[in-house]
């Protein structure tokens, strides 16, 4: 069991809790429940309870008091490791968790709150351990752990186009935007290039949502949307945005959608500064600064400008690679494996893999494998929406091997394996089995998988009844005898 402390409203927006549910989704695909302790506006806990996580309720002030309720629920539930996510909850508060026994985590963003005795996450640009000295715990630090949500890890990155002049622009200042920067940044927009179709996406707390919302229906080149469930697609749709240099920041880079930021808070002043020097998004200034004529420049340039948004784009995808919430997953989990998305440039060692003899000998096809036909298949697999490949990987991120479903029925999805021949005859096999199993369930929808193994492969067999599949029947596959393994999954979708 994970436990979060965090809260959200208008005055302190989504973002911690939802920085803090991607940490959340990494622990619940590695077989894990959570529990968020918050003090959150309804609309944010039924966007929780959606996630199937529980929710409890709390003060929300970070004080003495909500230390002690929050030390009367943790004895409760007896988690595994402890979350505290938000500026209003101090560091000593984090410290004083885990002084009481508890593992805990504390989320921070500049330096400010110095945990000495808890674990502490800096997931941005600028973070590093020289941050805290003091700390005694574990430091996690850098854009390699920056956390993003499963809505924007299920599909694979889709190679972009990019038009000589953008055309299609989004505008998001995060769930509240207490600086009311969406309707100036529409105007920005629309006077310096007219024909832009503008998206704003929207928080249910920001101030301006009717107003916005109103002008969509007389505007025919701004479309408002408020909440929108597809908030990945609308992202990736986009060839310029102009968002708050928060958590979105790692989402629009991950994706590499070119991006100009504005701070609008002073703890995302760093992210800024940051982003710009490493070169994943142009900086626009602080909120008192948007809308000045450097400003304007900066954004007509690039409309204007293909090369100057590709640029952004390749370096943001470079640095954002979507594996930091499963980096700390499994650091809180003490784990000793985990699994990664499989990338484009995996298609020839996976061959490597695939046509070792002892990987030809326990399939049902034991002829090698040309290269061409294998990175066909292979880039089939990573853009079909029924196949889901991965990699799994140690803890120096060495690749382990590859766990690979396909969905054979409405529900019904099949698995393979292949572990990596210098890994073999360590046990392995079974863990990486579980470890995707626990995966698919969450991006799947299965409700069964199944495996079918060579009768004479005995060691494979015994791998997946280590991982829980029984077996079923006896059967044929490619005219060669072979098992039926089944395991039901408890899908939460």
């Amino acid at each position: 069991m994970l436990v979060v402390r965090a809260d959200a409203g208008p005055r302190i927006g989504v973002g911690h809790v939802l920085r803090s549910l991607a940490l959340a989704q990494a622990w619940q695909e590695r077989g894990g429940r959570v529990v968020f302790l918050t003090s959150s506006p309804p609309r944010v806990a039924e966007r929780l309870a959606r996630e199937h996580v529980q929710v409890i309720g709390t003060r929300g002030t970070g004080d003495g008091d909500e230390l002690k309720e929050t030390m009367r629920n943790l004895g409760e539930i007896a988690p595994r490791a402890v979350v505290v996510d938000g500026y209003h909850i101090g560091s000593p508060y984090a410290d004083e968790l885990a002084r009481a026994g508890h593992r805990t985590l504390v989320i921070d963003d500049d330096g400010s709150r110095e945990a000495i005795a808890s674990d502490v996450l800096n997931q941005n640009l600028h973070g590093h351990e020289s941050l805290y000295p003091r700390a005694s715990g574990a430091v996690l630090a850098g854009a390699r752990f920056a956390m993003l949500r499963r809505e924007f890890l299920s599909s694979p990155r889709s190679d972009r186009i990019h038009p000589e002049r953008a055309s299609r622009a989004l505008v998001t200042f995060g769930g509240a935007d207490p600086a009311r920067l969406t309707t100036r940044a529409i105007e920005l927009l629309a006077s310096i290039s007219p024909d832009l179709t503008i998206t704003a996406l929207v928080g249910a707390a920001n101030p301006d949502a009717t107003l916005l919302a109103a002008r969509s229906t007389t505007d025919p080149g701004v479309e408002t949307l408020v909440d929108p469930p597809d908030v990945p697609v609308r992202l990736a749709r986009a060839d310029l945005a102009i968002a708050a240099s928060g958590s979105t920041t790692w989402e629009l880079a991950y994706l590499g959608t070119p991006t100009a930021l504005v701070s609008t808070a002073p703890n995302q002043e760093p992210v800024l500064r940051s982003a710009a020097r490493l070169g994943i998004a142009h900086a626009l200034g602080s909120a008192e600064q948007f809308g000045s004529s450097e400003v304007r420049a900066a954004l007509a340039h690039l409309v204007a400008s293909r090369a100057a948004r590709v640029e952004l784009a390749q370096r943001g995808q470079e640095l954002i690679d979507g594996e930091g919430a499963a980096r700390v997953a499994m650091h809180l989990d003490a784990g000793e494996l985990r699994l990664r998305a499989v990338r484009a440039e995996d298609g020839t060692p996976l061959h490597a893999w695939a046509n070792d003899p002892g990987t030809r000998g326990g399939s049902f096809q034991s002829a090698p494998i040309p290269l061409d036909d294998h990175l066909r298949w292979f880039a089939s697999k990573r853009r079909s929406a029924d196949a889901w490949l991965w990699i799994a990987v140690d803890r120096e991120e060495r690749d382990i091997g590859l766990v690979r479903f396909d969905r054979s029925e409405a529900d019904v999805v099949d698995i393979g394996i292949t572990i990596a021949p210098e890994h073999r005859g360590r046990g392995l096999a079974a863990r990486v089995i579980e470890a995707g199993v626990a995966r698919v369930a969450w991006r799947s929808g299965a409700r069964r998988v199944r495996a079918f193994i060579r009768c004479d492969n005995l060691r494979s067999r015994a791998a997946f009844e280590r991982a829980g599949f029984a077996y079923e029947a006896d059967t044929v596959v490619a005219g060669v005898s072979a098992w039926l393994l089944v395991r039901p999954l408890t899908s939460p979708t």
